[in-house]
């Protein structure tokens, strides 16, 4: 993953179940973001990233959801993840357009540490 140093591994296969209260799709790196508010009322942000839309399937807002993958600290955004999404419970495939997989792969070469985007 392009900026890897912002996210902190806090487990390297976490489980997490809530309800969908938002999903977005980021025309910046392809990712979706997929907003949940867990069990235990903690907000969650949930990303599937291009290389994956072809199998993770993208839930619809209202959802109830269970995830997986590893439970990350995003430092730039302040917030926890699941980054990248293994597997969602339900939701449809939407796979990556060759656009945004061509993007996401300018992104991963680019090593030369140039500015952090917002991309919230």
């Amino acid at each position: 993953m392009y900026h890897s140093p912002r996210l902190e591994v806090k487990k390297r296969c976490a489980v997490a179940s809530g309800v969908v209260t938002r999903v977005k799709f980021e025309e910046f790196d392809g990712d979706v973001h997929v907003d949940l508010r867990t069990e235990g009322g903690e907000r969650l942000v949930v990303e599937v990233i291009p290389q994956d839309r072809a199998v993770v399937p993208i839930p619809d807002t209202g959802a109830q959801v269970t995830v997986v993958g590893p439970r990350t600290w995003d430092t730039q955004h302040d917030w926890p993840e699941i980054h990248p999404a293994w597997w969602i419970s339900s939701g449809r495939i939407v796979p990556a357009t060759a656009q945004e997989v061509a993007r996401v792969e300018s992104l991963l070469r680019d090593t030369h540490g140039e500015q952090e985007v917002n991309d919230d």
